[in-house]
Order: C-alpha cells, then structure tokens, then sequence
C-alpha cells in the first residue's frame, strides 16, 4: 500500500526573524515587569527552527524556553544555550543527572510523579526544579481544578503536600 503524497508543490515556509522579535518585544510590553516571558519552542519551534527562534526569543526579552521532549531540551544546550528550560512532557526518569544539572524544569502532573521524582532526587543527592501543571478544565493533563466538580481543597492540599518533598523545588 503506498501513501498518498503529502508534499505540495510550491508550499514554503519563510521566518522572519526580525517580526518575531517585534512580537516578543511588542507582548512583553503589555506586561508588568515583573512577568517572565517563555518562548515555546516545541516541535523544533513549530517546524520554525528551534535554535533559531529560541535565540531570537531570548535576545529580545524571552526569560524561559518550553519543550515537549527531553531531546528538544538537549538540542538546546548543544547549541549553548543556557536559559532556564521547562519540559511540559513526561518526566525523563532515565534522565534525572541530566535534567537537574542543565537547569531543565519539570513539570509535576501528579502527586505519584511528584512522589517519586522526589525519591530519585534524594538517591541521587540531586535537586529538581519543578513546575506544577494545573488543569484548569481541558481535562488533558495535570491537577484537576476545573470542570463539573472542582475540589480546589484538595488540589491546593497536594501542591503543599509537593512543595514539602525533598529534592524538589
């Protein structure tokens, strides 16, 4: 069985650097000072170039970068690039030296996640910075507090309860 195609003759796709810096600086403009900026840069920056638009994102007043994959992250640092890096994916087990080492935050969706990112952490004498992913009512991932029936009690009670573990801050 063949696959049709997907190429389409003529299509292109153009960066400009220069409006993209224009957007940033335009966005953080609309900010208080004190809000951080992050640049996402997922899916080698949406098929954009990841290296690229995060440089340009952070020279133009970018604070963070957001991936998906613990590779993107990776990519990154190859590149020397040193801003703080908040994975939104899957918490790389496999790779906790790596992650807490190369300033990459994690994202905690659970309190079972939570639990054993803090245990690993404490085995390996290491420290995680980590994000809490709130689901405010997608119902896609993260702790539950929108929809039909929000307990906001007991969400509030883990994020304490995770903010306590050791090895994660």
């Amino acid at each position: 069985m063949s696959l049709p195609d997907t190429h389409l003759p003529g299509s292109r796709i153009e960066v400009d650097l220069q409006r993209l810096a224009h957007n940033i600086r335009a966005l953080n403009g609309l900010t208080p000072d004190h809000t951080r900026f992050m640049a996402v840069v997922k899916a080698n920056a949406y098929g954009h170039g990841a290296v690229q638009v995060a440089r340009t994102a952070l020279e133009n007043g970018a604070d963070f970068l957001g991936v998906a994959r613990i590779s993107e992250a990776v990519q990154l640092r190859k590149a020397n690039i040193l801003a703080p890096i908040l994975l939104f994916g899957d918490l790389p087990f496999d790779h906790m030296d790596y992650v807490s080492t190369h300033d990459i935050r994690v994202t905690i969706t659970h309190m079972d996640t939570a639990q054993k990112a803090s245990a690993m952490a404490q085995t390996s004498g290491l420290t995680l910075k980590a994000h809490i992913k709130v689901d405010t009512g997608m119902g896609r991932l993260g702790f539950v507090i929108g929809g039909p029936d929000p307990n906001l009690d007991k969400v509030a009670g883990q994020i304490r309860d995770i903010q306590k573990l050791p090895g994660i801050e």
